[in-house]
């Protein structure tokens, strides 16, 4: 082997080597920066699923609040148609919250309301 096919042989050796180098300095770059991405996208994702169940628990906390207060309403009438009843249901017959209402047959309210006409006559 002469000189120059040596000195050819070491070029392409050395292309060859810097080459692969490169790829695999690219490859892990790459991946690197496909990571991250992957993380912050991950991280956006996460977060704006985190909000979004915030704003459900506030909703929920609204609803329950709402229940409470409809639930205590109930509890008060009910306690007072129980006195009522109690005391030889005297006139007046206690009132049906406007909060229970739309919670109940209409048609029970028309009966409690007609009751409550006939009493107050």
């Amino acid at each position: 082997m002469d000189n120059n096919q040596l000195l050819t042989l070491l070029g392409v050796l050395i292309v060859a080597g810097g080459g692969a180098y490169g790829a695999t300095y690219a490859a892990r770059t790459s991946s690197k920066t496909a990571k991250e991405t992957n993380a912050v996208t991950f991280s956006k994702n996460l977060m704006e699923r985190l909000e979004s169940l915030e704003e459900d628990v506030k909703g929920l906390r609204a609803d329950l609040n709402m229940v409470s207060r409809n639930f205590s309403t109930a509890i008060n009438f009910i306690e007072r148609m129980v006195f009522w009843a109690k005391g030889g249901s005297k006139p007046p017959i206690p009132g049906i919250p406007e909060s229970l209402k739309a919670h109940l047959d209409p048609s029970l309210i028309d009966r409690h309301e007609e009751q409550q006409e006939r009493e107050g006559a």
